[in-house]
This record gives C-alpha cells, structure tokens and sequence, in this order.
C-alpha cells in the first residue's frame, strides 16, 4: 500500500477533485489503495467517449471511502473497484455494501485483482452481485475500453429499465390512487343511488296507498249508491206489505168473527170481504212487491259477493304461484259463461312464476275472461286468446284478446269505473273490471284496454315478477 498524499503532483489534483464533474459526461469511480493505479487508469482512460460524452473520474483509497463518494453521487455509472485494499475482503464487502446498504442496483461493479489466486473468479462471481470480474494484469489498454464499453452499454440499459420501473410504480401507485378515489366516488354515488331508490319506493308506496284510499274511496261511493237503490224499494215493499198483512190480518178477524152456517153464507163472507179488503189486487200487487224484493236481494247479494275479495286480503299470504296452472283455473271458473262457439288459444310457458296473492290475481284474470266470453257470445266463430311474455323492466304482460263486438271509443275511458256497465239492469254489478285492476294494481302493477269496434278488445295486464308486497 502506498502513501496517496505521495509527490505526484500533475495527477494528484484530478485525482483529488471528486466533487466537481461535467453532468454531461459518465461519471466512473476508481477505488484502489494503489495510487499508480489512480493514475493508470487515468491516463487510459482520458480520451474515452461513449455515445458522445466522456467520463469523470472519481477516486476513492479504501471500501469506505467508496461508500460515501457513492452515498452523495448514486448516479455513477461504473466503479472499477479493487479487492484486496485495507483488508484482504474490503472491496467484496464494499461490492455487498454498495447492494444492500445503499441498494444501489444500477451502477456496474467491476472488480479488478492483481491476486487472482487470492480471490477465486468462480466464486466470487456466484456469491456476490458484480458484474464482471478481471486481472489487472490482463487490462490492456484495448481490454480496458471494451470492459468499460460494455459497463457503461449494461448502466444505460438497467438504468433506462430502472426509469421505466419506476415510472411504471408511479403510474400504478397514480392509478391506485384514482382507483381509490373512483371507488369512493361511486360508492358515494351507489349510496345517493340506493337512498333515492329508497326514497323512491317510499313515494311509490304512498302514492299507491294514495291511490288505494281513492278508488276505496269511490267504490264505497258507489257500494253505497248501488246498495241504496235496491235497499230503498225494499224498505218501501215492506212497508206496502206490511199495510197488505195489515188488511189480512183484519180480514181473518172478521172471517172469525162472522155467523156462518150455511156454504151460501161463507160464500157471501167471501165476496163481502174480497170487495171490502180488494183481495184480488192485494194479492196481485203482493207478488209483484215480493219479486221486486227478490230482485233487490239478489243485486246485493252480487254486490256483496264481488266486493268480497277483499274482504280476504288480508289473510292471503304472498307466495310464488304458476301462471299457467292459475289460468288453466280461471278459465275452468268461467266455463258456465263460455258459449259453445267459443275457442280459447293459449300461449303459456308452463313453468312461469310470479310472486303474488295468488286467489287475487286468479280472480282478476276470472273476471277478465268472463267480459271477453261475453263480449263474444252473439259471434258464430268467437276466439279468446291468452299469452304471457317477459319485459324488459323487470315485469310480464298477460294479455287476453278477443275478436268480439269491441268497446266503443266514448266509454272506454269509464270501464274501469266501479258500477259501470253496459249490460241490461240486474245482468251484472259493473264491478268486475274495477275489482281487476285494483287488485293489479295492489300488486305495483297497471293494466290497460285497447278496442276497436266490431273488431276486437285487447287486455293488457302488467305485473312485476318478484316485487314484495
């Protein structure tokens, strides 16, 4: 080992200026106890260029020396970095410091040896993370350039993939971070969403409640209208049947009372009291007032009978219930109305199901298929036809046609009306169409008609396939 600070004066001031080098040239570092070798590998290397630019030498005399030239300059791009310097390992430990204290996985380590024997190449090229391993007394001055070439070619390689790395954990940390951001944002966006989806049932609710308080409404206006008018000829019936019992009453006292002893006698009794008492008109008008009586009873009895599907609302459980089997049924329902010329065609998947109070629906569509039997019994070739399809928000369309006598334009907007009809007096309550679609919609469904006059009528009914209720 030799005195650093030994009289050699015209290399000794480069050797020495290690903090300032031109940013646009390699910056290599020398590390050897040995200071010919300092200057060897100066004067070698002082013409060197590498795509244009030259190198700046640093120098260091010992492993630690090294260590802190290359803590404050993690840019060099080679150190040419000597074995056996203040200790026989010192440049192998400053080869493993320079990896796993500074991590420093860019600059080429070059190891360079005058005892070869020493420090075996085979095994330090396996145990430590040098890249390339030579005898100093084998570096020629061409053996020299090519080994620095070649350093210099793998720092600008590893120091490109290096940049691109790390480019590349910037843009992905970035990208977590936007990812982060987004999910925030949409999970911010997805509970907006689900509060305004609730608050969206929540009026759909009332406004459904609403709905139902209104036409309860005007079905109890019209129960109450229909029901009045059979109840107030009833009451005046009684009240003339009364006065008739009355008279048959006075009659059979003095029938009782009467002195009769002969057939002639009674007979006279008889006249006298058919002409007093006008039996034969009492008797008459009796049997009127009771059919009258008979006809307002059984139009309660109907209305009473039609309104009591709701009576059971309340105790029909929800459940999932097969469309087809419940149409097969509604129309076995209504096979006493169905005229004879009547062919029903149906276009059913049977495996169909929707959650619903099953008797309900059953009893809506009953009372859609009894109208289109009736809407066709004048017809020599009458047709129903009944299909079911899936829709695109979430529901299903029954639809039950006819090729009747249609509806005309002007009242199809009052069909739904509770006690409309078109019917004669006492042949129907007018409530089967406004009993369905209350029942649809109690379901958060709707339903329409659509007719052309003489042609046919078209019922559309559309009901959510899994909606709660």
């Amino acid at each position: 080992m030799i005195d650093k600070d030994a009289p050699l004066s015209f290399f000794q001031k480069e050797s020495n200026d290690n903090e300032s080098h031109d940013e646009r040239a390699w910056p290599v570092l020398i590390v050897d106890d040995d200071e010919q070798v300092h200057i060897l590998s100066k004067l070698v290397l002082n013409n060197f260029e590498y795509h244009g630019k030259k190198l700046t030498i640093l120098h260091a005399y010992s492993g630690d020396e090294a260590l802190a030239i290359l803590r404050d300059n993690p840019n060099v791009a080679l150190v040419l970095l000597d074995v056996i310097m203040e200790t026989n390992d010192a440049g192998l430990r400053c080869a493993e410091q320079i990896r796993n204290t500074l991590l420093n996985d860019t600059v080429q380590i070059v190891l360079r040896t005058g005892q070869p024997g020493d420090v075996p190449e085979q095994v330090v090229m396996q145990q430590y993370d040098i890249n390339d391993y030579k005898c100093k007394t084998e570096l020629t001055k061409e053996r020299l350039f090519s080994t620095v070439t070649a350093a210099l070619r793998a720092f600008e390689h590893v120091s490109k993939l290096k940049h691109l790395s790390d480019e590349l954990a910037s843009l992905n940390q970035s990208l977590e971070l936007k990812v982060e951001q987004r999910t925030a944002e949409l999970k911010a966006s997805n509970d907006e969403l689900v509060d305004a989806m609730a608050e969206i049932e929540r009026q759909q609710f009332a406004l459904v409640q609403a709905e139902k308080l209104a036409s309860l409404g005007q079905l109890a206006a019209g129960v109450a209208h229909e029901i009045n008018n059979p109840l107030g000829f009833l009451f005046s019936n009684i009240e003339f049947l009364e006065s008739y019992l009355g008279k048959w009453h006075s009659m059979w006292k003095d029938t009782a009372n009467a002195s009769i002893s002969n057939e002639e006698q009674y007979l006279q009794q008889l006249e006298v009291l058919k002409k007093n008492y006008q039996l034969d008109w009492v008797f008459d008008d009796a049997k009127d007032l009771m059919e009258d009586v008979k006809l307002g009873l059984n139009r309660i009895q109907a209305i009473v009978k039609d309104l009591s599907v709701f009576t059971a609302q309340e105790v029909q459980a929800v459940e999932d219930v097969n469309l087809s089997k419940m149409i097969q049924l509604a129309l076995e329902k209504s096979q006493e109305i169905k005229p004879h010329s009547c062919v029903v065609e149906t276009k059913i998947p049977e495996d169909f199901l929707i959650r619903c109070m099953g008797c309900q629906i059953g009893t809506a569509i009953t009372n859609v298929i009894k109208n289109a039997y009736e809407a066709i019994v004048d017809k020599a070739e009458g047709k129903v036809f009944i299909s079911i399809k899936s829709l695109d928000n979430g529901c299903l369309e029954i639809l039950i046609e006819d090729n009747g006598r249609g509806i005309e334009p002007d009242i199809l907007n009052r069909i739904f009306d509770p006690f409309f009809t078109t019917k004669p007096i006492g042949s129907g309550t007018g409530l089967g169409l406004s009993i369905a679609i209350a029942i649809i919609k109690s379901h958060f469904g709707d339903m329409y008609v659509e007719s052309q006059l003489g042609l046919h009528t078209r019922v559309h009914i559309m009901l959510p396939v899994g909606k709660p209720h």
